[in-house]
Protein backbone atom coordinates (compact mmCIF):
# COMPACT_ATOMS: atom_id res chain seq x y z
CA UNK A 1 0.00 0.00 0.00
CA UNK A 2 1.30 3.47 -0.89
CA UNK A 3 1.66 6.46 1.38
CA UNK A 4 -1.63 8.22 2.01
CA UNK A 5 -2.86 11.41 3.69
CA UNK A 6 -6.51 11.38 4.77
CA UNK A 7 -8.97 14.06 5.77
CA UNK A 8 -11.48 13.95 8.62
CA UNK A 9 -14.15 11.23 8.29
CA UNK A 10 -12.53 9.77 5.17
CA UNK A 11 -12.54 6.04 4.42
CA UNK A 12 -9.83 4.26 2.42
CA UNK A 13 -9.86 0.58 1.46
CA UNK A 14 -7.39 -1.34 -0.67
CA UNK A 15 -4.19 -0.11 -2.31
CA UNK A 16 -4.48 3.66 -2.48
CA UNK A 17 -1.88 6.41 -2.34
CA UNK A 18 -1.99 10.18 -2.36
CA UNK A 19 -4.36 12.53 -0.58
CA UNK A 20 -7.98 11.81 0.30
CA UNK A 21 -10.23 14.75 1.17
CA UNK A 22 -12.53 15.16 4.13
CA UNK A 23 -15.58 12.89 4.08
CA UNK A 24 -14.38 11.01 0.98
CA UNK A 25 -14.54 7.29 0.30
CA UNK A 26 -11.80 5.76 -1.87
CA UNK A 27 -11.67 2.06 -2.65
CA UNK A 28 -8.65 0.77 -4.51
CA UNK A 29 -7.60 -2.70 -5.59
CA UNK A 30 -7.95 -5.28 -2.84
CA UNK A 31 -6.04 -8.13 -4.46
CA UNK A 32 -2.66 -8.48 -6.16
CA UNK A 33 -4.20 -8.50 -9.67
CA UNK A 34 -5.78 -5.04 -9.38
CA UNK A 35 -9.31 -6.21 -8.64
CA UNK A 36 -11.56 -4.53 -6.10
CA UNK A 37 -13.54 -7.18 -4.27
CA UNK A 38 -16.30 -6.25 -1.85
CA UNK A 39 -18.24 -9.30 -0.74
CA UNK A 40 -19.25 -8.60 2.85
CA UNK A 41 -22.21 -6.50 3.99
CA UNK A 42 -20.98 -3.07 5.04
CA UNK A 43 -21.70 0.62 5.27
CA UNK A 44 -18.74 2.81 4.26
CA UNK A 45 -18.78 6.59 4.57
CA UNK A 46 -19.97 9.35 6.86
CA UNK A 47 -23.55 8.59 7.92
CA UNK A 48 -23.83 5.48 5.71
CA UNK A 49 -26.17 2.68 6.76
CA UNK A 50 -26.74 -0.81 5.38
CA UNK A 51 -29.23 -3.50 6.22
CA UNK A 52 -28.45 -7.22 6.31
CA UNK A 53 -26.75 -8.47 3.15
CA UNK A 54 -26.32 -4.95 1.76
CA UNK A 55 -23.45 -2.65 0.85
CA UNK A 56 -23.77 1.15 1.07
CA UNK A 57 -20.82 3.30 -0.02
CA UNK A 58 -20.56 7.08 0.32
CA UNK A 59 -21.62 9.86 2.65
CA UNK A 60 -25.24 9.38 3.69
CA UNK A 61 -25.64 6.24 1.58
CA UNK A 62 -28.17 3.67 2.71
CA UNK A 63 -29.04 0.23 1.37
CA UNK A 64 -31.16 -2.70 2.42
CA UNK A 65 -33.17 -0.65 4.86
CA UNK A 66 -36.61 0.78 4.29
CA UNK A 67 -36.36 3.26 7.15
CA UNK A 68 -34.78 6.17 5.28
CA UNK A 69 -37.06 5.61 2.29
CA UNK A 70 -40.09 5.73 4.59
CA UNK A 71 -38.84 8.85 6.37
CA UNK A 72 -38.35 10.54 2.98
CA UNK A 73 -41.88 9.52 1.99
CA UNK A 74 -43.24 10.94 5.25
CA UNK A 75 -41.35 14.20 4.73
CA UNK A 76 -42.69 14.44 1.15
CA UNK A 77 -46.32 13.67 1.96
CA UNK A 78 -48.73 16.52 1.21
CA UNK A 79 -50.02 16.51 4.80
CA UNK A 80 -46.52 17.28 6.09
CA UNK A 81 -45.22 19.68 3.42
CA UNK A 82 -47.03 22.72 4.81
CA UNK A 83 -45.58 22.31 8.33
CA UNK A 84 -42.05 23.77 8.17
CA UNK A 85 -41.42 23.04 11.86
CA UNK A 86 -42.31 19.38 11.37
CA UNK A 87 -40.07 19.21 8.27
CA UNK A 88 -37.16 20.55 10.35
CA UNK A 89 -37.91 17.98 13.06
CA UNK A 90 -37.97 15.15 10.49
CA UNK A 91 -34.63 16.37 9.09
CA UNK A 92 -33.11 16.43 12.59
CA UNK A 93 -34.51 12.94 13.26
CA UNK A 94 -32.98 11.60 10.05
CA UNK A 95 -29.64 13.27 10.83
CA UNK A 96 -29.62 11.69 14.29
CA UNK A 97 -30.39 8.21 12.89
CA UNK A 98 -27.52 8.55 10.38
CA UNK A 99 -24.95 9.16 13.14
CA UNK A 100 -22.55 6.38 13.96
CA UNK A 101 -23.86 6.40 17.55
CA UNK A 102 -27.34 7.97 17.60
CA UNK A 103 -28.32 9.41 20.97
CA UNK A 104 -31.33 7.34 22.15
CA UNK A 105 -32.87 10.24 24.09
CA UNK A 106 -32.69 12.51 21.03
CA UNK A 107 -34.20 9.82 18.78
CA UNK A 108 -37.08 9.26 21.20
CA UNK A 109 -37.69 12.97 21.72
CA UNK A 110 -37.72 13.80 18.01
CA UNK A 111 -39.84 10.75 17.23
CA UNK A 112 -42.48 11.70 19.81
CA UNK A 113 -42.87 15.14 18.18
CA UNK A 114 -43.03 13.61 14.68
CA UNK A 115 -45.48 10.92 15.72
CA UNK A 116 -47.87 13.36 17.38
CA UNK A 117 -47.71 15.95 14.58
CA UNK A 118 -47.79 13.53 11.65
CA UNK A 119 -50.66 11.52 13.10
CA UNK A 120 -52.69 14.71 13.45
CA UNK A 121 -51.62 15.67 9.90
CA UNK A 122 -52.98 12.43 8.43
CA UNK A 123 -49.78 10.48 7.73
CA UNK A 124 -50.74 7.69 10.13
CA UNK A 125 -49.72 4.74 7.92
CA UNK A 126 -46.16 5.99 7.37
CA UNK A 127 -45.76 6.83 11.06
CA UNK A 128 -46.88 3.31 12.02
CA UNK A 129 -44.47 1.67 9.55
CA UNK A 130 -41.51 3.75 10.75
CA UNK A 131 -42.39 3.12 14.39
CA UNK A 132 -42.55 -0.64 13.78
CA UNK A 133 -39.14 -0.72 12.07
CA UNK A 134 -37.51 1.33 14.83
CA UNK A 135 -39.36 -0.47 17.61
CA UNK A 136 -40.76 2.83 18.91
Amino acid sequence: MGKIKTGKDSVVMGDVSGEVGEGSVVIGPTDNRGNTIINQPMAVGRGASAGPGSIAIGAGASAGSDIFHLIDALRSSPEIQSDKTLIATIDAFQDELRKQDPEPAAVLSLWSVIKASATVGGAIGLVQQIGRILGL
